[in-house]
Formats: C-alpha cells, sequence, structure tokens
C-alpha cells in the first residue's frame, strides 16, 4: 500500500493497483458464473477511493503519466467500487 516508488510487476502493471484490485477482479470474475440470480455482490473497502480525486485516470492506471503512491492506492481502491461492486451487480442481473 502506498508504495513509495513506482513498481512494475512480471505481469506488467503497477503493483499497487494489481495487488488491490486485479485480484478482487480475477476472484469476483471467477465467482460470477456461480451465483444465483438474486445475488448480492457486497465489496467492503476503506475510504482510500478518495485519493483517487478528481475521479478514475483510465489512461494512468499503471502510473505512467504521473505516480504518486497514495494516487495510486486511490485508483486500485476506486476501481474495486466501480467495477467489482457495480459493474459486477449489473451483470449478476442481466444474467
Amino acid at each position: 500500500m502506498a508504495l513509495p516508488d513506482r513498481q512494475i510487476t512480471v505481469g506488467g502493471y503497477e503493483r499497487t493497483f494489481e495487488t488491490n484490485h486485479s485480484g478482487y477482479f480475477v476472484w469476483t470474475a471467477t465467482l460470477l458464473p456461480a451465483l444465483k440470480p438474486n445475488a448480492r455482490i457486497i465489496n467492503v473497502s476503506s475510504e482510500g477511493e478518495r485519493f483517487a480525486a478528481p475521479g478514475l485516470q483510465i489512461d494512468n492506471l499503471n502510473g505512467e503519466c504521473h505516480y504518486g503512491p497514495w494516487i495510486s492506492y486511490g485508483q486500485s481502491k476506486l476501481s474495486n467500487i466501480l467495477f467489482v461492486t457495480q459493474e459486477s451487480q449489473r451483470r449478476v442481473l442481466a444474467a
């Protein structure tokens, strides 16, 4: 969390984003087919998404334009909320 320098993983992603978001993304995507139609997605997070202000920077998820430890953390937490919670719930309801 909040690594002082930008680190890229073997997979080619910024370490904070890969750890805090990609893992949840893969886990949730794996579970989706097994969920019943009336299932609800519940995400427990911190208020860390506030560090992503002014919002999700799609063109800077790897910190290639600008890296900041807390910006990266905020981007990962906001991504959790936007995909793992909202988009997953939409997909469950659409199935």
